[in-house]
């Protein structure tokens, strides 16, 4: 992949991601006007901290919250990348279109809720948490794949990589099983196996923070480090995006997201402005 047709890539990803944020905006408010938002009933809260008393309290404007903050995300820093790396040969950023990519998914889940799509089986319900799962495994594959495959030997490999997460993260959403009888606080429909899914999540996690640190070492180089430091605090934001319920996370997840975006994506630039 040349330069020129990456940053075609992104700037067209970024126009495309801005435009999904203000469809899924005029969607939501003209349900909202016509009253058509039916918050799901009996909900499951997969993630509940002290009880959910108080500032954990469950809010379903903090998770609606959550998903335009996500989806706002994706196109503001798809610009931001198009504009600082528009000169550097990097190809973690590459994978990095391949993250965005999966936190836009996360913007499907604002369907649950209008009209009460939650309340029966619906062929939209189902392809919503498809495409969620999808999303998630696709973050981890992609940012692992940053990690792992950022050689300049990687280069020619890059489209066939990329394509290939690609292809296996929707697969495995497509495949996963979900209970489409029970919705979450979060507004997504629960899926089976839900412990299987987080340890995948986080030994992926784990894998590649190691990776970092292991180049960070072998390498000498403390941008590695800061690196790996900020790809710990943007993951964890997002994670905790896109599971709270409650507007004390929402806070907390947004400022990591933010720090560590900033951290990851300095850390990349400054490696390549000094090769």
């Amino acid at each position: 992949m040349t330069l020129k047709t990456r940053n075609r890539l992104y700037l067209f990803f970024a126009i495309a991601s801005a435009a999904a944020l203000v469809l899924c905006g005029i969607i939501f408010t003209l349900a909202a006007i016509s009253s058509n938002i039916v918050p799901p009933q009996d909900a499951v809260r997969t993630v509940k901290l002290f009880g959910g008393k108080n500032v954990f309290d469950q809010n379903f404007y903090a998770v609606i919250t959550n998903i335009f903050l996500l989806t706002a995300y994706v196109p503001v820093v798809a610009f931001i990348v198009y504009q600082s790396f528009e000169k550097t040969q990097s190809l973690e950023v590459i994978y990095f279109a391949g993250f965005l990519m999966g936190v836009l998914a996360e913007s499907l889940r604002i369907f649950v809720p209008v009209a009460g799509l939650w309340r029966g089986f619906s062929s939209l319900l189902l392809l919503s948490g498809q495409g969620v799962i999808s999303g998630r495994i696709l973050c981890s594959l992609s940012l692992l794949s940053a990690a792992l495959f950022s050689e300049n030997d990687q280069r020619k490999n890059i489209e066939r990589n990329l394509i290939g997460i690609i292809v296996c993260s929707v697969f495995a959403g497509v495949i996963f099983p979900f209970d489409t009888s029970q919705t979450s606080s979060t507004c997504m429909v629960l899926w089976s196996f839900r412990p299987l899914l987080t340890t995948l999540r986080v030994l992926i996690f784990l894998a590649t923070i190691s990776v970092l640190i292991i180049n960070g070492v072998s390498k000498g180089s403390r941008e590695m480090f800061l690196m790996a430091l900020g790809y710990a605090l943007l993951f964890t934001g997002y994670t905790i995006l896109c599971a709270t319920d409650c507007f004390m996370l929402t806070g907390a997840g947004t400022a990591l997201l933010a720090v560590g975006t900033s951290f990851y994506l300095k850390s990349t630039h400054r490696i390549y402005m000094w090769h």
